[in-house]
This record gives C-alpha cells, structure tokens and sequence, in this order.
C-alpha cells in the first residue's frame, strides 16, 4: 500500500488516481498532512498502521522538475 501525504487532497486524488491506472492497482491512498499542523500530523499518523517510508518531493509551482512526468498532463 502506498498512501500519498498531501497538503491538497484534490490534487493528490488526481495523481493517485492515475498512478491506480498507470499500475493496475488500487492500493494507493491519498492523505492530508501539513506538518505544520501538529493535530494534522497526529491524525495521519494515527490512522496509519505498519512502517512509514518517507519520500518528500518539491511542489511544481517552485519550477522544480515534476516527480512523476509520465503521470503529467
């Protein structure tokens, strides 16, 4: 399983949505966190069971090169 931690859930509904597409499966998950929101925080965490693995990427609109080109668009 894979959940995307995301400040917008719309815009990483749309990108899960499309990875679930692109790979054939459903075990992606989208969940909101903004790390400067302690309560937020704590409520991701909580509802999360198992290991966490991080992976922090830029957001686009910082000219940074897009994560994920294939899903773009």
């Amino acid at each position: 399983m894979v959940t995307f931690a995301v400040r917008s859930t719309d815009v990483g509904e749309r990108t899960a949505t499309g990875i679930r597409k692109a790979a054939g499966n459903d075990a992606v998950h989208v969940g909101p966190l903004d790390l400067a929101d302690r309560t937020l925080t704590a409520a991701f965490t909580n509802a999360r069971s198992g290991s966490l693995h991080w992976r922090l990427f830029r957001p686009l609109s910082l000219g940074r090169p897009d994560p994920l080109p294939h899903l773009s668009g």
